[in-house]
């Protein structure tokens, strides 16, 4: 087993792989045994430990990334509850959801649950082209919170 980098348009990916064949004189082909994701989201410590356990052979290799999956999982959630609402305020998609400052960051706003609410990126992106008014959004929110 070993770790290989391929670079696709700018974001580097981390893929855990192993020769399709045991002669290594005839240039073997790879066999993919787990994507690990984009390299950016990785610490060096991580990625370190990784090529660590691989150069081993360690079994417990895939326990150790489903770990840090988890890890890394547990905090996208984590960031999600600190909004009002999990979920859209005005369409109530939950699958991706931005979270938006409602006093810009520059203007003072603070990243602390009464000043963000979710929002899906349709509604985002609309939110910042004022396709929908600020007065529109304040109603959405006294009714999600109501």
């Amino acid at each position: 087993m070993y770790l290989t980098i391929k670079k696709v348009k700018n974001w580097h990916y981390l893929y855990l792989v192993e020769n399709d064949r045991d002669n290594p004189a005839k240039s073997p082909s790879q066999k993919t045994l787990k994507y690990l994701g984009r390299i950016e989201r990785y610490s060096e410590e991580e990625i370190n430990k990784i090529k660590e356990l691989a150069k081993k052979n360690d079994p417990h290799i895939f326990n150790y990334i489903i770990g840090l999956k988890q890890k890394k999982s547990y905090k996208k959630k984590k960031g999600k509850e600190n909004c009002i609402g999990e979920k859209c305020v005005v369409c109530g998609f939950d699958i991706v959801t931005h979270k938006h400052h409602l006093v810009p960051v520059l203007k003072g706003g603070l990243s602390e649950k009464e000043n963000l609410i979710c929002l899906c990126p349709n509604h985002h992106e609309m939110l910042h082209k004022d396709l929908i008014s600020k007065e529109e959004i304040n109603n959405y929110i006294r009714n999600t919170t109501q």
